[in-house]
């Protein structure tokens, strides 16, 4: 069984599961990710990386006490940006994948927990945030992982809990090509790729994070 929580602070999500299930999701992800290197392909496994690091032993863990005994999960942290946006990825990409009923299954669980963590975390802005799970499709940008890493930087310079989540449900709109948002963020992208000579691809948003913040 795979676990969502809410971190404290607004800045993630906790993800928890048993030996099994992270490996099996662990697998679903890796073949998702499928052969190319591209900047969707970047996403996923990097979540794929933080599930196998879970399983082996390197994240965190939780206890459950039930009447069978206690049950230990492994887990690990996401920042909303990061999984929001790698599940909107992950359902456009299964489409185009010949896939089992396990690998659909796992999709299922983490939008499953993710709806109910999200709605439970934050009822009144949910569905704003949600939208960009289940209805808004994400173009594969090719300076996806600079656009996320801005995106997360934004939300970690917000006060810790509600008012940090509620800012990332300003700050997904950068996900819509269309918004003013979104084209200063390529704009500045672009005049670094003219001063620095390459495709806009190349240039990568630096993700400072702070020690001091909280999840």
């Amino acid at each position: 069984m795979l676990i969502g929580e809410a971190t404290k602070n607004g800045t993630g999500i906790i993800i928890l599961g048993d030996n099994f299930d992270l490996k099996s999701l662990h697998d679903t992800l890796h073949i998702l990710a499928g052969d190319e290197e591209t900047a969707v392909s970047n996403c996923i496994l990097s979540f794929a990386y933080e599930v196998r690091k879970s399983f082996e032993g390197h994240r965190g863990n939780k206890k459950f006490v039930n009447e069978a005994g206690t049950n230990t999960y492994f887990s690990f942290k996401l920042f909303w940006a990061d999984f929001i946006v790698t599940l909107n990825l992950l359902r456009e990409r299964i489409g185009y994948f010949s896939t089992t009923r396990e690998m659909q299954a796992n999709l299922y669980r983490l939008e499953a927990f993710a709806e109910s963590t999200i709605i439970s975390y934050a009822p009144e802005i949910s569905a704003d945030i949600l939208k960009y799970i289940f209805s808004i499709r994400i173009p594969y940008f090719n300076y996806l992982e600079s656009l996320v890493g801005y995106i997360i930087q934004n939300c970690l310079v917000a006060p810790p809990g509600k008012k940090r989540f509620h800012q990332l449900s300003k700050e997904l709109i950068l996900l819509n090509p269309y918004s003013n948002e979104h084209k200063e963020f390529k704009n500045i992208l672009e005049q670094e790729a003219r001063r620095l000579g390459c495709d806009i691809d190349k240039v990568k948003y630096e993700l400072i994070i702070d020690e001091k913040y909280k999840w």
